[in-house]
């Protein structure tokens, strides 16, 4: 991926994580954890590189927020993780998570 391909993606998932944007149905394929779904969806770079998209999921934002569908919709609900993402969207955490 080059990098501004993988900045953009980088960028939908850190929007996603501060509670800034819904990251559309590739994004949200991936952070359900649907295989299927995502390469569904993918355009061709992010297909080419889905391990580094996950990857940086796995390294990089909370575990709170993806892996599962449950996970992925109680984001968007405001008394869930509070604290959390709080922290988030003041930049306590840094630039990865």
């Amino acid at each position: 991926m080059s990098e501004a391909d993988i900045q953009h993606t980088i960028g939908v998932i850190d929007r996603y994580v501060r509670g800034q944007c819904h990251p559309g149905t590739f994004m949200e394929a991936v952070l359900c954890n649907n295989l299927k779904e995502a390469f569904k969806w993918a355009d061709e770079n992010n297909r080419r590189y889905m391990f580094d998209i996950v990857n940086y999921c796995y390294n990089s934002i909370p575990v709170e927020c993806w892996g599962s569908k449950e996970k992925f919709e109680a984001w968007f609900d405001p008394e869930q993780h509070v604290e959390l993402k709080k922290r988030l969207k003041e930049g306590a955490d840094g630039p990865r998570y």
